[in-house]
């Protein structure tokens, strides 16, 4: 099978093999860098908020074109893994300890924990200054030897800027603030490391109307990518983008995005309400990206 459409794993095949519209058994692919950048992003976004909202692990619909579904799933079903979220209070602390749950009825399996912390130690978020942080260590395996592994805790990127903390949301007056203190995330396929990022805010992000997809809407902000393998940093900042029940990407707004190190210049995404697809502007010409991964 051949692929024209990538999500996030996709940059490091063209970096660490320069070859295009090969097989996923090959560990090749064709790639979308900027692609790559809005997948990391909005699910490191989406993550946090969604925790919040309780909704689902699962998304309704997985691109046929997609490397996630040739190397962790077949196809879209209900999530049955439970969130953080969920689970009873103890002096400010939510948290979930996961041993191969079931994130798709069983194609795709996730072990490890996620770890709720509130100021307020009735764990609610009612007063302005209410935070809770999310750091988490898990890991997420499929059917065809793929491994995805994401981390809150401290790392180092490719400049050897150490960070970590997971995320931390904060009440205010106007909604919310969304901090992303460090993330890492990467693929392995049958042993062999594809794919490696590292994820900060460097100025808070913006939540307005709520947590829920349905009516949260983020804006403002910088969201800092690095690629730790491409050795190229992208910085995001959101303009009034939303989400919709279809899944955890966007449905309207927009990110512009610069880039530095290995990849330079700019480019503008905008977010479209068919669920997962967004419109690219970049070296002035229009394209359309397909994203199909949630967490």
């Amino acid at each position: 099978m051949k692929f024209s459409k990538l999500i996030t794993i996709a940059v490091i095949f063209a970096v660490t093999q320069g070859c295009k519209n090969k097989s996923a058994d090959d560990d090749n692919s064709s790639v979308n860098e900027t692609e790559a950048v809005v997948e990391s992003a909005m699910t490191a976004v989406s993550g946090s908020l969604d925790e919040q909202s309780n909704s689902s692990f699962a998304f309704l619909s997985v691109k046929p074109n997609s490397i996630w579904a040739t190397l962790l799933i077949d196809k879209a079903q209900a999530a049955a893994c439970s969130r953080a979220y969920q689970q009873s209070c103890s002096s400010g602390v939510k948290q979930i300890e996961y041993s191969e749950c079931s994130t798709l009825n069983g194609v795709r399996q996730m072990s490890g924990n996620v770890k709720l912390a509130f100021s307020n130690p009735s764990c609610t978020m009612n007063s302005d200054g209410d935070s809770v942080t999310r750091t988490y260590s898990t890991v997420i395996s499929g059917p065809r030897g793929g491994v995805v592994s994401n981390s809150s805790d401290s790392a180092s990127d490719y400049r050897g800027t150490s960070y970590g903390g997971g995320a931390m949301l904060t009440k205010t007056a106007a909604g919310f603030n969304l901090d992303i203190l460090g993330k890492h995330k990467r693929m392995d396929r049958n042993g062999r490391q594809l794919f490696n990022v590292s994820i900060r805010t460097l100025q808070s992000m913006e939540v307005t109307g709520g947590v829920t997809r349905a009516a949260r809407h983020v804006s403002n902000g910088q969201l800092e990518v690095n690629h730790n393998l491409a050795k190229f940093s992208s910085v995001l900042t959101a303009s009034n983008i939303a989400w919709g029940e279809c899944s955890c990407y966007p449905v309207s707004g927009s990110v512009s995005i610069s880039f530095s190190g290995s990849k330079t210049g700019s480019s503008t995404v905008t977010f479209t309400n068919e669920c997962g697809v967004a419109s690219l502007e970049e070296n002035g010409q229009t394209s359309k990206i397909e994203l199909s991964y949630c967490e």
